[in-house]
């Protein structure tokens, strides 16, 4: 199905697609519909709960036609959904498993920033703790389909801690909500509220 899938719907579009650089909406879209936001999520969650090499063989074949659409679907997969699904507690699986499952929520992982790049240790991006939860402050770049997405793991440094320390406090999710977080296809800039502080990291969040 999905190698039919691959030839007949992904690749007739990947050109056009490079060429203007733009995101894979329409077929993440479909690819919902057919169950593959949902993999690696439990079935009680709405999701197909297979192991990770068949979801990796799932990828590697629509990789095959369309390298971007393969990576969005790669971060939803094993790196959006994997932080609910480890992290989160039974509250934050019910909230946003199914919906990440059918692909109404797409995530994504924001760690990448410009000086710092990919090197954890280097990240600026910090969190600190309100009367009344979190402050999360500092720009991401190379989000992958950041446009797109619904929900963000964000890697941020606590605010009390120096660079020194090598000490992280993610990861942190915000929600995308009306727009209102300013995001491109490869930037985003936070300036987040999350709490309250008893969530713990993986708490729900509104914007500021």
């Amino acid at each position: 199905m999905i190698a039919d899938f691959s030839d007949n719907e992904i690749a007739p579009k990947a050109e056009q697609l490079d060429e203007s650089q733009g995101l894979p909406t329409d077929t993440i879209s479909q690819l919902g519909e057919l169950g593959m936001l949902g993999l690696t999520i439990p079935q009680q969650h709405g999701g197909a709960e297979l192991d990770l090499l068949s979801a990796c063989l799932v990828v590697e074949e629509i990789s095959r036609c369309c390298g971007s659409t393969g990576v969005v679907l790669a971060t939803h997969l094993f790196e959006g959904t994997a932080a609910i699904m480890n992290l989160a507690d039974d509250a934050g699986h019910q909230r946003w498993l199914p919906k990440m499952a059918t692909g109404e929520t797409l995530a994504t992982f924001a760690l990448a920033e410009v000086e710092a790049e990919s090197d954890a240790s280097g990240i600026t991006c910090a969190v600190g703790q309100e009367p009344d939860g979190y402050s999360l402050h500092g720009k991401k770049t190379w989000v992958i389909a950041g446009a797109m997405a619904g929900l963000v793991t964000v890697v941020a440094r606590n605010g009390e801690e120096s660079r020194a320390d090598h000490r992280l406090s993610g990861p942190w999710l915000v929600r995308q909500v009306d727009g209102r977080w300013r995001s491109r296809a490869h930037i985003a800039i936070l300036t987040a509220y999350v709490g309250p502080p008893s969530s713990g990291p993986v708490a729900e969040e509104r914007l500021e």
